[in-house]
């Protein structure tokens, strides 16, 4: 016959451990948040710099050399860092005075694990001689050696103000 009072106390223990936890894994879980939300507004804000200075190069160094890194927006699918180049250079140019000034608002970011996160968040363009142009966009990104990512981008339009 088991004795009943230290299964009791057991149990109490087992309860009291696990309620102690539970804050120390929030804690984990929100730390977790916060590195891939500052990690990825960095991306974003070293991005929105080099495109208002001209520097497509450094822009693009934001994401994920790759052929699978992925670019989705005007019904269109871009493959490949070369080819996303490509397709800023014909649309953009390469020069302040043709890219514009770019800033990214309402960034929202959540971690996906331990090594990917998703962001969502805005966008506004302002170009001479161009209506102002926005939209939304949400990226997934990987946390690399050399840190975050972009690994795949869709990007929408509004329309033009």
């Amino acid at each position: 016959m088991k004795d009943f009072s230290t299964l009791g106390l057991r149990r109490a223990l087992c309860l009291a451990v696990a309620f102690l936890l539970c804050p120390a894994i929030a804690i984990c879980s929100s730390a977790k948040q916060s590195s891939a939300g500052e990690g990825v507004r960095k991306v974003l804000e070293m991005q929105s710099n080099a495109w208002n200075r001209g520097d497509l190069d450094e822009f693009l160094t934001g994401y994920l050399p790759s052929d699978e890194t992925s670019y989705v927006s005007s019904g269109a699918e871009v493959r490949g860092i070369e080819a996303l180049r490509d397709r800023y250079l014909k649309k953009y140019g390469d020069k302040r005075e043709t890219m514009g000034k770019l800033s990214f608002s309402e960034l929202k970011v959540q971690s996906l694990g331990r090594t990917n996160a998703l962001c969502v968040g805005h966008w506004q363009l302002q170009r001479m001689d161009k209506p102002t142009v926005g939209g939304i966009f949400s990226l997934v990104l990987a946390r690399t050696n050399s840190g975050w990512k972009i690994m795949h981008d869709h990007t929408s339009a509004t329309d033009a103000k």
